[in-house]
């Protein structure tokens, strides 16, 4: 009986760490995946938001000064780079793994054009040429 007795106790303890081993582990896991969600949420906004900007300053024909926002996995800062380039427009991730990515489409084309993250930039739309040019640093 006292044999049957630890058998049994040495497996319940088994049970118990692998359980507590499998919800730590998923617990590392979701908080990864969290901060992967966030970061590419936070660059899907960007692409929408620029992608905005473009289409209201070619709508009204005028400047726009936007500051391309700082991108954080919840611990540190993320860097990424936002891209034009004709009527398309794409913001990466540049030291962030697994890269994260996102697309947005304008109504007007833009000059080609490439701006790292957490810059000041102007989009001008008031020059009579079809193309709006993006630069960096705010509008004068």
């Amino acid at each position: 009986m006292r044999g049957q007795v630890s058998v049994e106790f040495f497996l319940a303890l088994t049970l118990f760490l692998l359980a507590l081993y499998w919800f730590a582990n998923q617990a590392g896991y979701a908080a990864k995946t969290s901060a992967e969600m966030s970061v590419s949420n936070q660059v899907n906004g960007v692409a929408r938001t620029l992608a905005t900007l473009v289409n209201d300053a070619c709508s009204r024909r005028q400047e726009i000064s936007y500051a391309l926002p700082a991108i954080t996995d919840g611990r540190a800062p993320v860097a990424y780079r936002a891209n034009f380039s004709s009527n398309a427009l794409a913001v990466y991730t540049e030291d962030y793994y697994p890269q994260k990515s996102a697309f947005a489409h304008a109504a007007c084309a833009a000059e080609p054009a490439g701006f790292d993250g957490g810059l000041q930039v102007c989009i001008n739309a008031t020059s009579p040429s079809a193309l709006i040019k993006v630069t960096a640093g705010g509008c004068a």
